[in-house]
């Protein structure tokens, strides 16, 4: 006989017919209870089957408590409980794991807008570094038309320090003139003043020729 068929009971109608009633429930439940454990073991040995590669499941020989059910009863609520804690752990890990889905997916979702955004910052960058270039050239170009300008305005500060130069000459020569113009006319006057009473003198003179020749004339008369 199989190991599995060891762990049920007998079979014996005429046994259950004469047994007391709160007896026969007991049995039940532990038949119910065995039964149970049966299952369970029949799939723990299907997985020992595949491990261990054993098709004949009479050579197994099974241990002698798997009969008593206070000693198995105990393990299985054990087993029960650690297989809900691991369920409950397993539904928590899935719960975690949707949720670290959707934060993958938000996360997705901020990476794309702050990919766009850094996109578009990055063409201000280069639309400002365009500008900044352009500002660059420009403002060489100015600095190239300022020193123009300087060098322009130096040469006219030269100009005009030569004309300051040549002016204050001219205002020499100027004075000059004047001074000259100012001495001849102190000569003209002069002069002038010498023709007036040069003719002065000759109107004398005219005057006593003639009262000389009137009275000639008349000693000769």
């Amino acid at each position: 006989t199989s190991p599995i068929r060891r762990l049920l009971p007998s079979k014996s109608k005429k046994s259950d017919v004469n047994m007391p009633l709160n007896v026969y429930q007991n049995k039940k439940e532990n038949f119910g209870c065995l039964r149970e454990n049966v299952s369970r073991l029949t799939k723990e040995l299907a997985y020992y089957r595949q491990d261990t590669n054993c098709s004949d499941a009479s050579k197994i020989d099974l241990p002698p408590w798997i009969l008593d059910e206070k000693v198995t009863h105990p393990l299985f609520c054990i087993y029960d409980e650690r297989i809900h804690e691991l369920e409950a752990a397993c539904k928590e890990a899935n719960e975690h794991k949707r949720n670290f889905r959707k934060d993958d997916e938000n996360l997705a979702e901020q990476n794309e807008i702050l990919s766009r955004e850094i996109e578009r910052i990055q063409l201000e960058n280069l639309d400002q570094k365009d500008n900044i270039t352009d500002l660059s050239q420009n403002m060489t170009d100015a600095a190239i038309e300022m020193e123009k300008l300087e060098k322009q305005v130096t040469q006219l500060s030269s100009e005009k320090s030569q004309c300051e130069n040549e002016l204050m000459e001219k205002v020499t020569e100027i004075r000059s003139y004047q001074d000259t113009i100012r001495l001849n006319r102190d000569k003209i006057e002069t002069l002038q003043s010498q023709q007036s009473k040069f003719i002065a003198n000759m109107d004398e003179i005219q005057e006593d020729k003639q009262e000389l020749q009137n009275e000639t004339e008349q000693l000769a008369a």
